[in-house]
């Protein structure tokens, strides 16, 4: 992995920097976008605004809103509904400091997780953590700035200790796979895990966590069951959606 990642940066510096384009989004001015939007978004009701996260993202992403000075964000911002925001937003730091804000805490994150997670020696665990972010996948998802780290990060902490000898140490990694399917659904396909080692009462608990962290939101931040029908309804026309 070491050899492979000083290979790419070679490559980066011999072609110029044409070998990385092939990696990242289309758009080559939509970098970190995904993270933008979807902060703008909150300024109004995300799900009346065609959002498709659950609202423990959501309420993640209103929280970052709110550091963005109201004047630079009336300046920018003409309307909070449009599914592409203006690219320039970020030149204006009271855009630029939260989002920097974002990519510290969740690398931290990412890095503490990796080293309770992984097996070996403190400097292998560092070394494991440094080579994992320069993966394609791991540099896409920073730069469109999509918060799938912080399911990740559940995620790893779930897989690494739902089968734990001490038992709070096991209800804590069904909180943990509850939490990353606050943010994205799809890990609870980690679920699987629950069941094939006949966990059937942890596998229960864990949908009470889950119902916990994606469904009682909406009901206490959103307008209930027409909040969860228009997340439902959102993601099933995925992509039809104009700007």
């Amino acid at each position: 992995m070491v050899g492979f990642c000083l290979l790419f940066i070679m490559l980066g510096i011999y072609t110029g920097g044409a070998s990385f384009k092939s990696l990242f989004f289309g758009d080559r001015g939509d970098s970190f976008m995904d993270h933008y939007n979807s902060v703008i978004y909150n300024a109004v009701d995300p799900y009346e605004n065609y959002v498709l996260y659950p609202p423990l993202a959501t309420i993640t992403y209103k929280m970052f809103l709110l550091i963005i000075p109201d004047s630079i964000f009336n300046f920018i911002v003409s309307d909070p509904t449009k599914l592409a925001q203006p690219q320039t937003l970020k030149y204006y730091q009271g855009f630029v400091f939260q989002f920097i804000l974002f990519t510290v805490i969740m690398l931290t994150g990412f890095f503490v997780t990796v080293y309770l997670c992984k097996k070996g020696s403190g400097k292998e665990k560092i070394l494991f953590a440094v080579v994992s972010c320069m993966t394609t996948p791991f540099l896409f998802m920073l730069e469109r700035g999509n918060n799938i780290i912080i399911p990740l990060i559940f995620s790893m902490l779930f897989v690494t200790f739902y089968d734990s000898d001490k038992k709070y140490v096991r209800e804590l990694a069904l909180i943990f796979l509850a939490l990353a399917v606050a943010y994205k659904l799809y890990p609870l396909a980690f679920g699987v895990l629950l069941f094939r080692n006949k966990q059937y009462k942890e596998l229960f608990r864990a949908g009470i966590y889950c119902a916990i962290f994606t469904v009682l939101p909406f009901f206490i931040f959103y307008d209930g069951i027409n909040s969860i029908k228009l997340m439902v309804g959102s993601i099933s026309r995925v992509g039809g959606r104009e700007n």
